[in-house]
């Protein structure tokens, strides 16, 4: 199904506002301790969106730069930020690679975990979020998006903090949020389930299935 991104005047409709982080996190009261390998290198366990952010992570994987270093890296891919939290509750994962500021200041907040930001990862930028409809949608604007189904991968968090900013500041009225993973957001497009997706690289070209 071709779709087409929303566009305000000269500006793409996206969440503009996020940084993106490296962080280390443990469950509060866990001691940090990380296993080594019987060939002396250190083990680390690193949960990842399957999302342009976290390409850097598997690129330095694959070129064994991580392995000069000394550190045997083991990615662990999530779907959703909010997938990392109990594994990091539980001790299954030592770090998280570019999660957005909100869900893990969040759980800061409320004491689930105790956060260490260890290095700046990604900065958002123009077209690297997008709301995306159908080629044939009746929804031009931003303006119809008034009272939609979107689609974002997690329901009060970065994306849709971000986007009723801008919605407010044009005085739209938000869109109905709908918790879907990015991969699974063209497949629910397609099926009439949601009317728009706000998605990010590379899921703002979800899969076709006409």
């Amino acid at each position: 199904m071709p779709l087409r991104p929303l566009h305000s005047g000269t500006r793409t409709v996206a969440a503009a506002a996020t940084a993106l982080l490296l962080v280390a996190v443990s469950a509060c009261g866990d001691d940090g301790d990380s296993p080594s390998g019987a060939d002396g290198r250190q083990t680390v366990t690193v949960a990842a969106l399957p999302l342009v952010d976290c390409a850097a992570l598997y690129i330095a994987r694959d070129r064994g730069l991580f392995e000069k270093e000394g550190l045997d890296v083991r990615i662990q891919q999530i779907q959703q930020s909010l997938q990392a939290l109990s594994a990091l509750a539980k001790g299954q994962i030592d770090m998280v690679a570019s999660a957005n500021y909100v869900t893990y200041l969040q759980a800061h907040e409320q004491g689930t975990l105790d956060i260490r930001i260890v290095a700046e990862a990604i900065r958002a930028a123009p077209r690297m979020m997008e709301v995306l409809v159908p080629e044939n949608s009746d929804i031009k604007s931003v303006a119809d998006l008034a009272g939609t189904k979107l689609a974002v991968n997690v329901l009060n968090n970065v994306q849709s903090l971000t986007f009723n900013e801008i919605l407010e500041k044009q005085g739209v009225d938000r869109p109905v949020y709908r918790a879907i993973p990015f991969p699974q957001m063209g497949a629910a497009l397609d099926k009439g389930q949601v009317d728009a997706v706000h998605a990010v690289e590379p899921t703002t070209v979800p899969s076709r299935t006409s």
